[in-house]
């Protein structure tokens, strides 16, 4: 096992002064999977202001928002191989939205019943 402590206590530096990614930590990504990244970002984004809205009307009684963190699930997904297992928490909406599932599926994780999904064939 190498050792990682230092990266507790070192600046960690992924981009250099022209704000390009730099060093161990470039991940060498082709424009097309940056802009495939970037769009489950987006739905991520769209899926939670979606949840919130039903939220807030009485919908479902609990969500958490993965506002600012959408990045996180979705870069970890992308870099999994399709099959290797996901244990979703708070926050990890991106982790759906990569592998493609319904959204059905996931908003009637957070429903009280999953009638108004069916009937609308999604939240809104």
């Amino acid at each position: 096992m190498r050792d990682i402590g230092h990266l507790a206590v070192e600046l960690v530096r992924v981009l250099d002064d022209d704000h390009a990614a730099a060093g161990p930590w470039h991940p060498h990504l082709d424009p097309p999977e940056l802009q495939v990244g970037l769009r489950h970002m987006l739905l991520t984004r769209i899926f939670d202001d979606r949840m919130q809205r039903a939220q807030r009307t009485g919908k479902i009684s609990f969500y958490m928002r993965s506002f600012g963190e959408e990045a996180v699930s979705v870069a970890q997904c992308m870099a999994l191989r399709p099959r290797d297992m996901l244990f979703p928490s708070y926050r990890n909406q991106g982790l759906y939205v990569v592998r493609a599932s319904r959204w059905s599926s996931s908003c009637a994780s957070c429903c009280r019943t999953c009638a108004t999904c069916a009937r609308a064939g999604s939240c809104r």
